[in-house]
């Protein structure tokens, strides 16, 4: 009884979350990103939900507005490639 009780109150709030529709979110991260902010969340420790991949090249994914390759590892990489009209990260950077 006490199972089925908790299905439908999970039930209910599903459904009035499902009523009010999407919520709001930026699609891009909302500020200019300096070299120095960059690095210092590169340095930040990365995890992997469910383990580290058989290969490599799973951690990358290709910038749809610059075309370079993100290492998804690195925090400050991947939110400089959310900011709109950026630039690819030099090679020395």
């Amino acid at each position: 009884m006490a199972g089925e009780m908790i299905s439908l109150l999970g039930l209910a709030c599903l459904s009035k979350a499902l009523d009010a529709g999407p919520v709001a979110r930026p699609t891009r991260y909302p500020r200019k990103m300096d070299k120095a902010t960059r690095q210092e969340l590169n340095r930040s420790p990365a995890t992997r939900v469910g383990g580290d991949p058989s290969d490599e090249r799973e951690h990358f994914v290709t910038c749809p507005e610059c075309g370079q390759q993100v290492d998804m590892r690195k925090l400050g990489d991947v939110l400089w490639h959310e900011e709109e009209g950026h630039k690819p990260i030099p090679p020395d950077a």
